[in-house]
């Protein structure tokens, strides 16, 4: 009701006649009933109006158009120079809400009119946050095209896939992982997007398509920055090439290591040693993708091996510390669960050739479920 005085009051320091003041508030009910024909009618009767037109959380009808998916009536409003850029009260644009419903040809029309893809709401979250919110894989890819960032932080430093990871929305998520987004980009409270997978089959299907994407080329990223640098490939007396960025004789900022057995290590080095977010691939084609510390493996990161294993958790060292995954043993036996320290260690289930299983808990490689008649079974 606010809302309706406010226009009315509006219209009236304009000069408009009170009739369309009162016919003016109704734009809003026509758009939720979905009913275009009148909203175009109330948009043609009295553009102005309809336009400026503000109702709770200082939404326009463009908003709500957007977020309804009527494009002849959001069409209508932007050819009266309706702001494709109004923020409401939380910061959010009409591309936002298009965005969250996985609305592409109103966020198509949005991006051709001039809408801000960077725009951020009042806690930072550009539309490409919204959509990985709403699972809107179809506008995630369009705002990639369009050149949204794929890591942009929020306020609370979680990116879009954070999200994506967080809500279970199996479509984005899928899309931004095929677009390269960063696997460990840490938000404020120190979580990666990997922190948040949460029920077992959703980490199977996180785990398949950070396994699809290492044996894609890595992809093209527009924030990431090229290296390119005048200095000649340096040779190591191990037979390794390195280019990129040194400091004097020593391997410093970004640059890529390839060796001529296939290995390979693209990413960020000091003083000669890999150290920050890198990628290693082995000869035999087993993948590494994550966080380095003075040579070694430690952070977050993702272990892919050519056999289908995959363990991904926190590193240190070298050492798989804390993590979860599935990995065949070279006998074809399978061990689908919780690891420490390099060993089977916490809730996991265990399938022999056999055919028998051993769920539960495990301690240092130890079974110490029920079923354990013999003193539990050790690997």
């Amino acid at each position: 009701m606010r809302s309706a005085y406010f226009k009315i009051l509006v219209g009236v320091a304009i000069g408009l006649p009170l009739t369309a003041l009162m016919a003016s508030a109704d734009i809003f009910e026509a758009i939720r009933k979905r009913d275009s024909d009148e909203a175009l009618r109330l948009i043609k009767k009295t553009p102005i109006l309809q336009v400026e037109a503000l109702d709770k959380g200082q939404t326009t009808p463009l908003h709500w158009a957007a977020l309804y998916d009527m494009p002849e009536v959001s069409a209508a409003l932007i050819k009266h120079r309706a702001d494709v850029n109004r923020r409401a009260a939380n910061g959010s644009t009409p591309l936002h809400w298009a965005a969250r419903r996985d609305i592409t040809r109103i966020t198509t029309l949005l991006i051709e009119s001039g809408a801000d893809i960077h725009a951020r709401t009042d806690k930072g979250y550009t539309p490409l946050h919204w959509a990985a919110m709403g699972n809107a894989a179809q506008v995630v890819r369009l705002l990639l095209q369009a050149g949204a960032r794929i890591n942009e932080p929020a306020d609370d430093g979680s990116t879009p896939l954070h999200w994506a990871v967080r809500e279970a929305a199996d479509a984005a998520m899928a899309a931004l992982v095929a677009a390269g987004a960063d696997l460990f980009a840490k938000a404020a409270n120190g979580t990666t997007p990997v922190f948040w997978v949460q029920s077992p089959e959703f980490r199977l299907r996180f785990e398949a398509l950070i396994a699809e994407r290492s044996r894609q080329p890595p992809p093209s990223a527009p924030e990431t920055p090229v290296v390119v640098t005048l200095l000649p490939p340096l040779v190591l007396p191990d037979g390794g090439v390195y280019n990129g960025e040194r400091a004097g004789m020593q391997m410093h900022g970004e640059g890529v290591l390839t060796y001529p057995d296939g290995e390979s290590y693209r990413g960020q080095w000091h003083k000669g040693l890999r150290h920050g977010r890198g990628v290693q691939v082995l000869g035999s084609g087993e993948r590494y993708e994550g966080m380095w510390k003075h040579g070694q493996r430690d952070g977050e990161g993702v272990y892919t091996f050519t056999n289908g294993s995959i363990l991904s958790g926190s590193w240190e060292k070298g050492r798989l510390v804390r993590g979860k995954g599935r990995y065949v043993l070279a006998n074809g036996d399978v061990y689908d669960g919780e690891w420490q320290n390099d060993r089977l260690w916490g809730v996991g289930t265990y399938t022999a050739v056999d055919g028998k299983t051993y769920q539960g808990e495990w301690r240092a490689n130890r079974y110490l479920g029920d079923a354990a008649k013999d003193g539990g079974k050790v690997l």
